[in-house]
C-alpha cells in the first residue's frame, strides 16, 4: 500500500564456479652456487590438450587459473642464453571449482651437453650465396614434424649479421619451455654450437637462408648428448631450387622532412594498380642504405616505389612513383631502382 514498507526475504542458491587456483612453489635442487635462472610452473589438462604457463622466481608461489578436472603439472628453468627449458618430474593434480590447490614442484638441477659441428650444402646451389646456417634441435621425443616449432626445441642461426637474439622462432612457453633463436657471427658461418642440451638423443635439423627465403631439412640427424660433454658432428641439408624470385633495389627518397617521421619501400601489384586498389598486394621496406628486397610468386607484377610521410596534416602522406611492370620467374633476381619524391599535401 502507498506509504508503507514491505520486507522481504530473497535468496539465491551458490553458483559454484567452474575454476579454480593453482598455487605451486617451484625448487631447483643440486643447483651451484650463484644459480638465478629463471623457473617456471606449467600446466596441461588431462585429455583436453590445454596448456597454461606461468614465470616466476625461485621459490616463490606462482598461481594459475584454471577450469576443474584433473591437470598434469611440472616446474622447469631456463637456461641461457637460449631460454630452452630443464623439466622437472610431472604431477598430476585435481581443480576444484572455487578452491585454491597448492602444489610442491623441485626440478633436479642437469649438467647439460654440448651439440656443436658444421653445416653444408649439398647439390646444384649455383651462384646463390647462402646468407645464413640454421640448426634446429629437437629432443627425441618431441620431433619437429613440420610448421610450428615445439617449444621444448632450441633453434641458431650464424651469419653475417653479427651477434643477437630473439628473431624467428620464438615461442609461448608451454609444457616444457621454450625455444628461442641465438645468432651467432663465427667465420666460416657454417658452425653451429648448442651448448644447453640436456643428455638424452636429440634431433639436429640443418636448414640455411638465402635471398629466396629460408630451408630446413625435415629428415634431421639424431645425436645422442652427455652431460658435460661435446657431441661433434657434420651436418647436410640438400639444396633446394627456388619457387620464387626477388626484385632488389634502392628506394631514394627527395624532400622527405629532416627529422625523420617518414618510412619508404616498394610496393607490388598483381595487375595495375590504381588510386584505390593494389591487388594481391606485397611490400618491402628500405632496409640500410636504401636497399630493398621484395620475394615475389612467378608472374607479372607492377612494382611502384612510395614513401610514407607521418605527421603532415591528418594521417599519413604517402607519394609512389609510375610502377614498373616486372616479370618474376622462379630463382630470378631482378634490379629497379625508385626516386620517390615526397609530394606536399
Amino acid at each position: 500500500m502507498a506509504g508503507r514498507t514491505t520486507r522481504a526475504n530473497v535468496t539465491t542458491p551458490f553458483i559454484l564456479p567452474g575454476e579454480g587456483l593453482l598455487a605451486g612453489t617451484v625448487t631447483v635442487t643440486g643447483a651451484p652456487p650463484g644459480f638465478s635462472e629463471p623457473t617456471a610452473l606449467s600446466a596441461c589438462q588431462v585429455g583436453g590438450g590445454t596448456c597454461e604457463t606461468f614465470f616466476g622466481y625461485g621459490g616463490n608461489t606462482i598461481t594459475l587459473l584454471l577450469a576443474t578436472g584433473q591437470w598434469n603439472v611440472n616446474g622447469f628453468y631456463l637456461v641461457s642464453p637460449f631460454n630452452n627449458a630443464v623439466a622437472g618430474p610431472e604431477q598430476t593434480v585435481t581443480i576444484s571449482g572455487g578452491k585454491v590447490t597448492a602444489v610442491a614442484l623441485t626440478v633436479p638441477y642437469q649438467v647439460l651437453g654440448t651439440a656443436a659441428g658444421t653445416i653444408h650444402v649439398t647439390g646444384a646451389q649455383g651462384r646463390v650465396p647462402i646468407t645464413a646456417y640454421t640448426v634446429l634441435a629437437c629432443p627425441a621425443s618431441s620431433p619437429w614434424t613440420g610448421g610450428f616449432t615445439p617449444p621444448q626445441c632450441v633453434n641458431e642461426f650464424s651469419g653475417p649479421g653479427g651477434f643477437g637474439f630473439g628473431g624467428p622462432g620464438l615461442a609461448v612457453p608451454s609444457r616444457m619451455g621454450r625455444a628461442s633463436s641465438h645468432a651467432v657471427a663465427r667465420t666460416p658461418f657454417n658452425l653451429y654450437q648448442l651448448p644447453t642440451l640436456t643428455s638424452g638423443p636429440w634431433i639436429l635439423y640443418p636448414g640455411y637462408r638465402t635471398v629466396f627465403g629460408a630451408y630446413t631439412d625435415p629428415s634431421g640427424t639424431t645425436v645422442d648428448i652427455t652431460a658435460g660433454q661435446t657431441t661433434t658432428s657434420k651436418l647436410a641439408v640438400p639444396y633446394q631450387t627456388p619457387s620464387v624470385g626477388v626484385v632488389e633495389g634502392k628506394v631514394v627518397v627527395i624532400g622527405a622532412p629532416i627529422s625523420g617521421g617518414f618510412q619508404s619501400g616498394v610496393r607490388a601489384c598483381s595487375a595495375p594498380p590504381t588510386g584505390t586498389s593494389c591487388p594481391i598486394a606485397q611490400e618491402a621496406y628500405n632496409q640500410s642504405s636504401n636497399l630493398y628486397q621484395l620475394v615475389l610468386q612467378p608472374g607479372t607484377w607492377w612494382v611502384s616505389g612510395f614513401v610514407d610521410v607521418f605527421g603532415i596534416g591528418a594521417g599519413v602522406n604517402e607519394s609512389t612513383t609510375q610502377p614498373v611492370v616486372v616479370t618474376v620467374t622462379p630463382g630470378s633476381r631482378t634490379t629497379e631502382n625508385f626516386t620517390v619524391k615526397v609530394a606536399v599535401p
